[in-house]
């Protein structure tokens, strides 16, 4: 059976731990504005671009599904493996030994060409927007005021 006293103490304890979690949450939150907490939920355009650039180069459309734009993405990514094959089948016809299949290599390779830097420099140029649209559909953050107290808000557009 236990005590009165051992249960006042267990009560006690508790009381003291939940204190002292919900000050050191206080301190945290006044080290972090709500500007702060809002940032890290959103996309930046310059890391979205950024992957566009420098891993995007293999796998062309990772800034687009950085940026929570799937569609697009898959798009690129097929139109870059559309521009490998078409730069293959240059590279076949141009080391064959028939000459109209070499003739025609350098219309496959501009095709190729088209394909792959064209997806390229398209998902450098629309990812940056792209998680900007998504930061603008969805937000999701805490506010303080004065008169209402601490908040929680989500904001979704369709």
């Amino acid at each position: 059976m236990i005590s009165t006293r051992g249960l006042c103490q267990a009560v006690v304890l508790v009381i003291v731990a939940l204190s002292l979690l919900s000050t050191s949450a206080v301190c945290a939150e006044d080290a972090h504005s709500p500007d702060t907490l809002l940032q890290k939920k959103l996309l930046s355009a310059e890391e979205a671009t950024f992957i566009a650039v420098l891993p995007g180069f293999l796998f062309h459309g990772l800034g687009n599904f950085y940026a929570h734009n799937p569609k697009t993405g898959i798009v690129l990514l097929v139109t870059e493996g559309v521009g490998v094959y078409f730069f293959g089948v240059a590279l076949a016809k141009g080391l064959s030994d028939n000459s109209f299949a070499k003739n025609n290599a350098d219309l496959d390779s501009v095709i190729g060409s088209f394909a792959f830097l064209g997806s390229w420099f398209y998902d450098m140029a629309t990812a940056g927007a792209a998680a900007q649209r998504h930061n603008r559909r969805i937000s999701l953050g805490i506010s303080k005021s004065k008169t209402e107290g601490e908040m929680i808000y989500v904001r979704l557009h369709f």
